[in-house]
């Protein structure tokens, strides 16, 4: 009796660590069920490209929330700083150079890509610094923070553009990220995302930085008292969530071949509901950013099942908002057990 009631608690014990990868499984055996082409090479790509954008900002959003911190402006520093750095970089080739690269008032680009690449992971992180000292400095809490940033980035990304957009259509290697697919059949954008994510998790679970992040998000209050500088490592998991944006703004721009201005997705929302999906903690120090990782899969081929079974965006969105909520429940059930048998422990 009790060897089977141990064997039971061994196989539970498995499924709970497990879950993201069972529900994965799940639905790819739903999603070949609802429509065999759901495993066909072309839809595998698109499931894949789905996973690169909201990943990369589910997973600094994540690191903000692991330091119990949120980002909402995320979304429109995804647009400000590729924004910025065009019009950076137009200055540097016109100043230098006397070759502007933005050709008038025409949102065409000539040339410059690497440039602007490298200056939009800079101006990224540099937002991020921004978010950081505003919370740590000004005392500003950091919901408020970021959505008041936001605004300012979207106003002055149409005051500087006139809301016109900007194509890189004329310029190869700007392509090539967005474009270049491995052995025909992976988007090396997601090679990008899948690497961009192992190492921060290896970063966070096995670095100075990361620990500190983790411990200042779990009890800031007790990192404070044994010596931790908590400002630092606050401005930091913005700075690292500032880097995701900026490796994702690259990658955005590259995909879309331009910069759309006035885009509109909820990516701050997308980011917060992966993220929470994948088991990372709104309360701050807990959960691991390869969760949000299996997270973004998971909502890349819900979206795309249903999108094969005819649902609409709205239907989508429900369905999708459904989801979020079961697994918070899920995770609420977990932390719950795992408290109890805690306190048995002590006990």
């Amino acid at each position: 009796m009790k060897q089977n009631t141990s064997l039971a608690s061994k196989i539970q014990s498995t499924a709970a660590n497990n879950f993201l990868w069972l529900v994965i499984a799940a639905q790819l055996v739903v999603g070949y069920t609802i429509n065999p082409l759901f495993l066909s090479p072309l839809n595998l790509k698109v499931i894949l490209f789905a996973c690169t954008l909201n990943g990369l900002l589910a997973l600094g959003q994540s690191i903000a929330l692991i330091s119990r911190e949120i980002d909402l402006s995320i979304g429109a520093a995804l647009v400000f700083a590729p924004m910025s750095a065009i019009y950076a970089a137009n200055f540097l080739y016109t100043y230098f150079a006397a070759q502007p690269i933005l050709l008038g008032t025409t949102g065409f680009m000539s040339g410059g890509w690497f440039l602007v690449a490298i200056l939009t992971v800079i101006f990224a992180i540099a937002i991020g610094f921004t978010n950081g000292v505003i919370v740590t400095k000004l005392y500003v809490p950091s919901f408020i923070a970021t959505i008041g940033t936001a605004f300012f980035m979207k106003g002055m990304s149409n005051v500087i553009t006139s809301g016109q957009p900007i194509s890189f259509q004329d310029i190869p290697e700007a392509n090539f990220l967005g474009d270049t697919e491995i052995f025909g059949l992976i988007p090396l954008s997601a090679i990008v995302f899948l690497i961009t994510g192992l190492t921060i998790a290896f970063a966070l679970k096995n670095t100075t930085v990361g620990r500190r992040i983790y411990a200042v998000g779990g009890n800031r209050q007790a990192a404070r008292l044994s010596g931790m500088m908590t400002d630092r490592w606050t401005i930091y998991s913005f700075m690292l969530c500032g880097l995701m944006v900026g490796i994702a703004s690259v990658l955005f721009m590259s995909r879309a071949r331009g910069l759309d201005i006035n885009q509109n997705a909820p990516f701050e929302l997308n980011s917060i509901a992966i993220a929470i999906m994948g088991g990372i903690s709104i309360s701050g120090g807990r959960g691991n950013v390869f969760g949000t990782m299996q997270a973004t899969l998971i909502v890349a081929i819900l979206l795309n099942t249903l999108n094969l079974a005819g649902f609409g965006s709205y239907h989508q969105a429900a369905v999708t908002g459904t989801i979020i909520v079961l697994l918070a429940v899920f995770y609420k059930i977990r932390e719950s057990k795992r408290m109890r048998d805690l306190q048995l422990i002590e006990v």
